[in-house]
């Protein structure tokens, strides 16, 4: 839609609603048959809002710090998201908010435009009317060729398991680079479900919000941040059935548009890797035990399946020289399923034996010994 504004004071108004048409396919529009006089034309697109990623609150934020950024004209207009005549970080929390589907519209609307301005003397006046979608202050999606397709993959990265319903995905830095934006639009299969997303990352403001299927993640920080390879950014508080297939892997996962990376100033990544392991639901018989992840870089657990309950549970961990470093005496534990942490990320690199000890009636049972290593 398009909109000739006609003014009888002057070309600063105020104005007056003279016409309205609709462009064609391609943004052409025409108005004819009015008089002379100042005039002004404005448009109003009946496009979906999109375009708008942690990429531009990022952006936003550097132009309301002064760090690196001033926006003018249009893209200042589209950066006003709360319609209160202000940037600021309070328009940064909307835009957070919105692409994390916890709000459905902003108070400014969708789609910002410029109002072009023209005196009319019989004379035929051509005007190129600029619009953006409010928040997309780089300009990322546009009517003709919409916006880019995902700048992001994820990566298959080792294993991990669990023998219970709930259990925890991260997600992972793949490079050191520095880093000053993240947003993910992931789309989840039938079977799986998040509970909760929680930042690893120790900077910085991070919002996620769940839509049916789809898990939409954002986050930026000024000062930016530089993870090391392998770091994990993220971890998902996940839940599958036991009785849903045992394997899940990133490739599951549907990367959707607006998922990119971006540096410090804003600039996106031209294709920007993270990391996630695959997940094995391992089908432990009874008395079986393993320790997962192994090796690991950080918090390991035991999972066991105990056919009856145990009197006791007794942990013991031994360096390479033999000398304990770490027990647990657990006093009574039910049959079924049981997951032990093991604070592994306290201890150095290198192998560590791992003995797991039952009493059941009365009668100590040595369940199971392995060699358990630290990267």
């Amino acid at each position: 839609m398009v909109y000739l504004l006609r003014s009888n004071n002057g070309p600063n108004g105020p104005w007056v609603l003279a016409d309205s048409t609709i462009s064609g396919s391609g943004g052409a529009y025409r108005f004819e048959q009015f008089s002379n006089g100042n005039y002004s034309v404005k448009a109003k697109p009946s496009l979906p809002w999109n375009g708008v990623n942690g990429t531009d609150a990022l952006f936003i934020l550097r132009h309301n710090t002064g760090l690196g950024f001033t926006l003018s004209g249009l893209p200042l207009e589209a950066a006003d998201v709360n319609a209160n005549q202000l940037v600021n970080a309070a328009d940064v929390l909307t835009i957070n908010r919105r692409f994390s589907n916890l709000l459905s519209s902003f108070p400014s609307g969708d789609w910002a435009s410029e109002v072009q301005g023209f005196t009319a003397n019989g004379q035929p006046a051509t005007r190129n009317i600029r619009t953006l979608c409010y928040g997309d202050v780089n300009g990322s999606y546009n009517f003709s060729t919409a916006r880019l397709s995902s700048r992001l993959r994820l990566e298959t990265q080792g294993e991990l398991s669990s023998n219970t319903p709930a259990w925890t995905w991260p997600i992972a830095a793949v490079d050191r680079q520095e880093l000053g934006a993240i947003s993910l639009v992931l789309g989840l299969p039938e079977g799986l479900t998040v509970h909760k997303v929680v930042s690893k990352i120790p900077v910085g403001s991070m919002e996620y919000g769940l839509s049916g299927h789809e898990l939409r993640i954002i986050w930026h920080a000024l000062e930016g941040y530089t993870p090391e390879p392998g770091q994990v950014l993220f971890e998902l508080e996940m839940e599958s059935p036991l009785s849903a297939s045992g394997d899940w892997n990133p490739g599951q996962l549907e990367i959707k548009d607006l998922s990119e990376l971006a540096d410090v100033w804003a600039t996106p990544i031209e294709m920007g890797i993270l990391s996630m392991p695959k997940f094995m639901k391992p089908n432990l018989g009874h008395d079986d035990l393993q320790i997962v992840p192994n090796p690991s870089s950080g918090e390991a657990q035991i999972r066991l399946n105990l056919d009856s309950q145990s009197q006791q549970i007794n942990v013991i961990v031994r360096d390479a020289l033999g000398r304990i470093i770490y027990s647990e005496l657990l006093d009574e534990a039910p049959a079924g399923c049981k997951a032990l942490n093991l604070p592994s990320s306290q201890w150095g690199h290198g192998a560590y034996s791992v003995q797991v000890s039952l009493v059941k009636n009365g009668q100590p049972c040595l369940l199971h010994q392995f060699l358990h290593r630290v990267n």
